[in-house]
């Protein structure tokens, strides 16, 4: 069964659904720099060459996500998407000092403005495109044991009843599944109307 919510988690001290590649870049940069220097340290943001790899990597995932979505009859309204994800993930609940949730129903969102990517879209293409020094800055080796098929691929709504019920939901009490080619669905969101009506609403 498809989850039916999606989950958003941000820092209650900043803006929910900010997206680091839509800000000028040396804005960007400063902003990468605090998260590392955080009491809460992200593991992707702990050392300078992270983050750096960071900055480059995400800009370059979120156009390929893009190109792949409108190959598949996406309409992106939004140059680069925010992020949520398929039913809850609460490894992102402990990313932050103060913890916001926003859950939002999938079915709110039109085929056309959403995408998925099984796991995070950073890390599907980091595996699908063997990627091994990259992989090796969050201490990932012998990549070969966690690539599976649905890496590399962007996924529409319509899509998600065979993704699942091929490769099941992520699954935390499973050591065989609990890993980073499998920790969570992420959803993209390509235009912000939803997401500015529930942002309205707890603000």
């Amino acid at each position: 069964m498809i989850p039916s919510r999606l989950y958003h988690y941000f820092e209650k001290s900043r803006e929910p659904f900010l997206s680091i590649t839509e800000t000028p870049e040396i804005n960007a940069r400063v902003i990468v720099d605090k998260i590392g220097q955080s009491p809460i340290r992200f593991n992707r943001f702990d050392t300078p060459q992270k983050r750096e790899f960071y900055s480059f990597f995400r800009n370059y995932t979120e156009k390929k996500i893009k190109t792949m979505f409108v190959e598949k009859g996406g309409k992106p309204s939004l140059e680069f998407p925010r992020y949520m994800t398929l039913g809850p993930a609460n490894i992102f609940y402990y990313w932050y000092e103060e913890t916001g949730i926003i859950e939002i129903p999938l079915e709110e969102f039109d085929e056309e403005v959403i995408s998925f990517t099984y796991p995070d879209s950073m890390m599907t293409l980091m595996l699908a495109e063997n990627q091994y020094e990259a992989l090796s800055l969050f201490h990932i080796s012998k990549i070969e044991r966690y690539k599976r098929p649905h890496h590399g691929k962007v996924f529409t709504k319509s899509e998600l009843q065979n993704v699942i019920k091929k490769y099941g939901l992520p699954d935390k009490s499973d050591p065989q599944k609990n890993h980073p080619g499998n920790r969570m669905i992420e959803a993209q969101i390509w235009d912000l109307e939803v997401i500015e009506r529930y942002v309205q609403a707890i603000t």
